[in-house]
């Protein structure tokens, strides 16, 4: 019987492997070795090598985009929900039972329960927009730094696998929707092409810190991730302020 977390063990090891030696790198004996398999194991699971390209593919993108939206766009938003639940909570009201008239109101009329509040996000500034992309570049060039090489060697394997290219496409479509899902959650609509815009910018920012061409400074990365997110910003407010 298949094990689904094998599974998971495989695909991460994959990673691993292509990070490390490329995508001319990656076998089936060299993913059994990294992940302390025995030699055999991943064929069962993976019996092409393109399966296992796909089974790599499917380890990198979308998660970051998560934890970092999570952490930067909402941090701000979740916190002041709290805040605001917690100052704004009133203690229950006691009738005085000595007088009659509350009394009688009380016994004979009973009081239907109140939903709950849901207290509103506060606004988003562009503080949050910028913040996001800044964090998303960050990571992306150091923590995150060989998922996103082997995203880069996947989506050029992918220019001769159409089977890979095409979930590098949904892949990374997903991973843009996730973007557009986090900054409803934080109370704005951003129209998708202009995050598949934003987001396409920041992977071109991205290969050439990760690979020298063209060379790019701290200030080059700084500047461009504020005209990132300064576009992001005004086409946000222009949907804003356009009559549906």
């Amino acid at each position: 019987m298949e094990n689904p977390a094998r599974r998971i063990q495989i695909g991460e090891a994959a990673v691993h492997v292509i990070a490390r030696e490329g995508c001319r790198g990656l076998t089936h004996r060299a993913v059994d070795r990294e992940a302390a398999l025995p030699i055999g194991t991943t064929i069962n699971y993976h019996r092409t090598r393109e399966d296992l390209l796909l089974a790599a593919a499917k380890h990198l993108i979308g998660a970051h985009v998560v934890e970092v939206g999570l952490r930067q766009v909402f941090k701000t938003t979740k916190t002041t929900k709290t805040a605001d639940t917690a100052n704004t909570a009133k203690p229950p009201q006691t009738a005085d039972t000595t007088d009659p008239a509350n009394t009688a109101e009380t016994s004979d009329t009973p009081q239907p329960p109140q939903p709950p509040q849901t207290p509103q996000p506060p606004p988003l500034t562009p503080h949050h927009v910028q913040a996001f992309f800044t964090e998303l570049v960050a990571e992306a060039l150091g923590p995150y730094r060989s998922q996103y090489l082997v995203a880069f060697e996947l989506l050029l394997e992918g220019v001769r696998r159409p089977r890979l290219q095409a979930t590098m496409t949904s892949l990374y479509a997903a991973e843009v929707e996730a973007m557009a899902a986090l900054f409803a959650e934080a109370g704005a609509t951003v129209p998708l092409d202009t995050l598949h815009r934003a987001n396409a910018a920041a992977y071109g920012l991205i290969h050439g810190r990760l690979t020298g061409v063209p060379e790019l400074t701290d200030a080059d990365v700084h500047r461009t991730v504020e005209e990132i997110a300064h576009r992001v910003w005004a086409e946000l407010k222009s949907k804003e302020s356009t009559p549906e």
